[in-house]
């Protein structure tokens, strides 16, 4: 054989027949892409999970305040009525002495 052929047959063997370090740094590259999508994946849901829960949390927080002043309002709307009917007792009162 001549050298110029020695030289070209290496090189193309390298080129077109795959190594087993080629093959291992590919599957390292899939795995780490797959490491990195799976923790991508699993940032995103906790994301939405914490922004969810977030929701519902300040939504009971709303409903909660919102029972509350309504039972609040419906209290004290009781208890002035309950004046109010003290003060038109004692009003009819006053006038029945005077008259």
């Amino acid at each position: 054989m001549t050298p110029s052929t020695d030289r070209v047959v290496p090189s193309l063997a390298r080129v077109d027949m795959p190594t087993a370090s080629r093959l291992h740094r590919v599957a390292v590259r899939r795995a780490a892409l797959l490491a990195c999508l799976v923790l991508l994946a699993g940032l995103g849901l906790t994301a939405w999970l914490y922004l969810h829960s977030l929701h519902l949390a300040q939504s009971g927080a709303a409903s909660r305040f919102e029972y509350r002043t309504d039972r609040i309002r419906a209290e004290l709307g009781y208890r002035f009525t309950l004046l109010e009917s003290s003060l038109e007792s004692m009003a009819g009162l006053i006038t029945a002495r005077e008259g």
